[in-house]
């Protein structure tokens, strides 16, 4: 947690809620200082400038803090506003499902600079995409590269319960893929396609399975690994429809 009265850092804004007729308390996810609300000055001509209307958006904030540990915004200026994004609205439904752990997920105040890397990594692939299939083939490597750096990481070739190679499913209270045998054992068990979420992992590979993967796929293994994440936290999913 920064501590000094005076500090910067970027954020990518997640929400924004308006607590007055000009005021606006806002949610960053920023690089220094983790997840942070701070509130946005209505007397403040430097911020009145950026309405903060875009989610997500990537700003350059500078910050102080009161005595009572409120955070205001004292300056900001606009870092990657993801404008395809909002352009898109397929790009921004899928960017959704990138910002919605993040919201529900992140602790505030934990200073994580690898999730905020990661996160708008994540969200500028998914501007700079070139159709809704490439848009979407982003999601599944974020979700499983956030749920391992949480430390609820798994095997992506074998199953958890008796190590065959033969993965259809994935299981919550498991915590990772499972076989047809196994999973037809398990309560929590959903259908998840283990091969394809491996082929995801590198651009390479993205770029190969383009032609052959279909959106409903693609949207079955999201569903089935955000179920899977939100569960460790005992949250819901999110209600997204793609």
């Amino acid at each position: 947690m920064v501590s000094e009265r005076f500090f910067e850092t970027e954020g990518i804004l997640l929400r924004a809620v308006k607590t007055g007729e000009r005021s606006r308390s806002l949610c960053f996810l920023t690089q220094n200082s983790g997840l942070l609300w701070v509130l946005a000055r209505p007397d403040s001509r430097k911020t009145q400038s950026a309405d903060f209307s875009c989610i997500p958006s990537k700003y350059h904030l500078y910050l102080y803090r009161t005595t009572g540990n409120r955070i205001y915004i004292r300056e900001s200026s606009e870092k990657n506003p993801y404008r395809n994004i909002h352009r898109d609205y397929s790009k921004l439904k899928t960017s959704l499902h990138i910002l919605s752990p993040l919201v529900k997920i992140v602790q505030p105040g934990a200073s994580d600079e690898f999730l905020f890397k990661l996160s708008d990594r994540a969200f500028s692939a998914i501007d700079s995409s070139d159709s809704e299939i490439a848009a979407l083939l982003l999601v599944p490597p974020y979700l499983a590269i956030l749920a391992k750096h949480f430390g609820f990481g798994f095997p992506l070739d074998s199953c958890k319960k008796c190590g065959s190679s033969d993965v259809r499913s994935i299981s919550s209270s498991e915590g990772g893929f499972l076989c047809a045998a196994c999973s037809d054992k398990i309560f929590d068990s959903k259908s998840a396609d283990a091969k394809l979420l491996q082929m995801t992992m590198t651009s390479e590979e993205r770029k190969r399975i383009l032609s052959f993967t279909g959106k409903k796929t693609l949207v079955a293994l999201i569903k089935s690994l955000e179920l899977y994440l939100f569960d460790q936290f005992s949250k819901n999913t999110p209600d997204i429809y793609l």
